[in-house]
């Protein structure tokens, strides 16, 4: 059960990778699904609170560079398409 909650995401990212804003869903929901299991086997193995809260931090700060990333690329191309990121000069 738990090895389907998490290929879901990334199954579903290999198989629509038309958009940016689609594939920063899918990596949320990759790592809210790590976060959730992680939370439920704590209780079980007594893992440290810290582990989830370091977690939660590096999956907030993968949040805000994606959509970093994104903005950037919208205003450089004007669509969220990811075959347009060839045309990228940075």
């Amino acid at each position: 059960m738990t090895s389907f909650l998490v290929m879901i995401p990334i199954l579903s990212m290999l198989m629509q990778k038309t958009h940016f804003l689609n594939i920063l869903l899918y990596l949320e929901t990759f790592s809210i699904t790590i976060l959730s299991l992680s939370i439920l086997t704590s209780k079980i193995t007594s893992i440290g609170g810290h582990f989830l809260l370091v977690f939660m931090t590096f999956s907030a700060c993968e949040a805000a560079m994606g959509l970093g990333l994104l903005v950037t690329i919208l205003r450089t191309t004007g669509n969220d398409y990811v075959s347009s990121t060839h045309t990228l000069k940075f």
